[in-house]
């Protein structure tokens, strides 16, 4: 009788062991799905971040470049007319354009939907906060 008991116990923790074992490696196979899309999302996120950061960068030097060899000498000059300022944001616009890589610009069109427009807000936003620090 008790070894009846004994090979009833083996049988049924036998079959709550087969049918645990594929709830467990589905849960485990799930889990590390969710933390392989994690990881992509941090580094699709980490490229994104790097491409604006690169992006800003070049668009403060353009934007410092045109400073340096146009615009400075024309204030000097007192011929800083609001012509002279178009064309100035023009040359840094061109500059930086020039400068972002195609792949960089695409980057950036999955989230701002007109990257020229975003160039152009850079610029002003650094020459905003330009002026603020003299």
């Amino acid at each position: 009788m008790l070894e009846m008991l004994m090979n009833l116990l083996k049988e049924l923790l036998y079959l709550i062991l087969v049918g645990a074992v594929p709830i467990v490696v589905k849960y485990i196979v799930s889990f590390m799905e969710a933390k392989k899309t994690q990881v992509e999302v941090v580094t699709e996120n980490s490229v994104f971040n790097d491409t604006v950061s690169d992006a800003m960068d070049l668009i403060i030097k353009a934007v410092n470049t045109v400073s340096q060899t146009y615009v400075e000498g024309l204030k000097r000059e007192g011929k800083f007319t609001e012509e002279a300022q178009k064309k100035a944001f023009d040359d840094a616009f061109n500059t930086a354009k020039t400068l972002i890589s195609v792949e960089s610009q695409e980057l950036l069109s999955t989230v701002y939907s007109d990257v020229d427009a975003w160039i152009r807000i850079q610029i002003e936003s650094y020459i905003l906060e330009s002026k603020k620090k003299k």
